[in-house]
Order: structure tokens, then C-alpha cells, then sequence
């Protein structure tokens, strides 16, 4: 009896020393996130290998080959988005978060307080201290810029820009047709000129909920679609007098390119898909889980480009 009592006494020990030394191994560390899961990719797309470390804004090619590409840095392609060059800007400026071109010359870049122009093509800059969240230009010289300020315009390629009197609220998204009609989104309504930024009509409601418009886009008097910051995205085919929701809202962004008032690509949140009905049926054509794509661009209905967080830069190539 003393001897089975000796040893279930000492088993005790043992196991409150066991215990007592796990206790100070601490909790177990932290797996992390689940895993992203694989890129589900249709006929035509193809992943552009790029560091991890980078993240993009936007992407602009001025035909199928010559593009750039900003987020973190700044770069430049000539051979359709295979391989990329790192552009310098004024003061080593990384980066900036919108891009457009004219041509392969002639385009700006907007970001951290400032625009930067170039007229061959990335090789200098000129800065202009700017704060903006979106550009276009309908010319090598006129183009127009919206921010938290207003709405400005410029006449000599983005040298000097000039505040649009009857527009000063700030503005999220703007397209313009010509130099007399387009629109400029004030958050989540939106606001039509037809007669040269003289006056603008009524602000009218596009999305159902309170999320600014990122990006808008308008094929004619008539259609036009508008993505949010939350991956929804409407339509309108009256000129923005009542718009209609296409892709119901999700996490991050969503972005539209429109050839025609029939054909385009959007995507919204991880999806990106293709509509031959200005968006009534959506076919899914790419599912993103490694990166989160932020912005899409085509030249045409067969040169494309996909670019977001993680080194996410997808080309499409029909």
C-alpha cells in the first residue's frame, strides 16, 4: 500500500511539473491569415510576375504595347506589360495613385499632393503641387482634374490648371465627352455639364448607398456606368437623369471599361467579368485571390491589363 501510494504521489509530481513547464511555453503562435486560394483565370489572361512588395493604383497603356503602371513606384512597359521599368520622378518621389496619357509622350501622373507631367515619355517630370483624386484628358492639351478642392481644368497638358468657378465641392470621379458635356460625381451623386463647365444640372443620386464613386465612364449622350469604392456598379441610359445598380456593392473596389454601349469588362471585388449588353448579363471570366485588384484597363476588346495589392498585375491577351 505505502509503495502504490509512493508512486501514484510521485505520477502526481510529475504531471504538475509537465504542466507547470507548457504553462511557460506561452500560447501557440498565430497561424495567420487562411491562404488566398489559387487566381481562377479565363482563356486570354495570364499573371505578370512581380515582386510581392509592390502595390498598384492604376494602370494606362496608350495602345497595345507602351503603358505605365503606378502604385508604390512608377513604371513603364514597351512590350505589352511582360517586363517594366522603373521611372524616376521629381525628388525621388515614389509612386502616386493615377495615371493618364495622350499618348506614349505626352501624360501625367497624380499623387501625394502632386501632378506630374511628362512630354517624352517618363523620361523627365515637371511638378505642379496639386491635390487630386482623378484626371482626363480629351486632348494632348485640354484635360480636366477633380479633388477635394473643386474641379480644375488645363489647356497646355497639365502645366498650369485653372479652378472651375461653378464647380467647387469636392469631387471623387469625372468623364467628360468634349470639352462641353460630361460629368463630375460628388461622392456618391452625380452632376452634368453641357455647356462648357459654364453651369451643372442637379445632383442626382447613381449609387443606393453612401459610397463614393470611383470611377465613371460614358460611351455617348446617353450610357454611362459608375463603380464605388464598395465593388458596386450602375448604369444609366437617360445621361445620368436615374441610375440603375448592375453589380451589387462587396468589399473594396470596382472598375468598368466600355468599348461601346454594349461591350466592356467590369469587375467587383475579386471578379472580373465581360458583357456584350452594357452589363444586363455578366459573364465571369477571372476570379483574383492572390492580390485585390484596384483598376482594369483596355485599349480594345482584345489588349488588356488587371493590376492591384501584392504584385497583382494580370494581362489580357486575346
Amino acid at each position: 500500500m505505502k509503495i502504490r501510494f509512493r508512486l501514484i504521489y510521485l505520477s502526481l509530481i510529475i504531471t504538475l511539473v509537465i504542466n507547470s513547464c507548457g504553462k511557460d511555453d506561452g500560447p501557440p503562435p498565430d497561424p495567420g491569415p487562411p491562404p488566398r486560394g489559387n487566381d481562377s483565370l479565363g482563356i486570354g489572361w495570364q499573371k505578370i510576375s512581380m515582386p510581392d512588395s509592390l502595390f498598384f493604383d492604376d494602370v494606362f497603356f496608350v495602345d497595345a504595347m507602351t503603358g505605365y503602371l503606378v502604385g508604390n513606384k512608377l513604371f513603364k512597359s514597351i512590350d505589352g506589360g511582360l517586363t517594366w521599368t522603373q521611372l524616376n520622378t521629381p525628388g525621388n518621389r515614389q509612386g502616386g495613385s493615377n495615371l493618364y496619357f495622350t499618348d506614349a509622350l505626352h501624360g501625367c501622373v497624380i499623387g501625394g499632393g502632386d501632378v506630374l507631367t511628362t512630354e517624352n515619355g517618363g523620361l523627365s517630370w515637371q511638378r505642379a503641387s496639386w491635390s487630386a483624386y482623378d484626371v482626363q484628358f480629351i486632348s494632348k492639351t485640354e484635360g480636366y482634374m477633380c479633388s477635394s478642392a473643386g474641379l480644375f481644368k488645363t489647356i497646355d497638358g497639365g502645366f498650369n490648371w485653372t479652378k472651375v468657378p461653378s464647380m467647387t465641392n469636392e469631387l471623387s470621379a469625372l468623364f467628360f465627352l468634349n470639352n462641353n458635356l460630361g460629368w463630375v460625381a460628388l461622392k456618391y451623386q452625380v452632376r452634368k455639364t453641357e455647356d462648357a463647365l459654364n453651369s451643372f444640372g442637379p445632383a442626382v443620386n447613381a449609387t443606393l448607398s453612401p459610397n463614393a464613386i470611383y470611377a465613371m465612364q460614358f460611351t455617348d449622350n446617353n450610357h454611362g456606368w459608375a463603380s464605388t469604392y464598395n465593388s458596386s456598379i450602375v448604369r444609366t441610359v437617360n445621361g445620368g437623369n436615374s441610375w440603375e445598380e448592375i453589380v451589387k456593392g462587396g468589399d473594396f473596389y470596382s472598375d468598368i471599361h466600355f468599348f461601346d454601349n454594349n461591350n466592356g469588362f467590369l469587375f467587383s471585388g475579386p471578379n472580373i467579368y465581360q458583357t456584350n449588353n452594357g452589363g444586363t448579363t455578366l459573364i465571369k471570366q477571372v476570379v483574383i485571390r492572390k492580390s485585390d485588384i484596384v483598376e482594369i484597363h483596355f485599349v480594345d476588346p482584345n489588349h488588356g491589363w488587371a493590376a492591384g495589392s501584392d504584385g497583382g498585375l494580370y494581362r489580357f491577351l486575346k
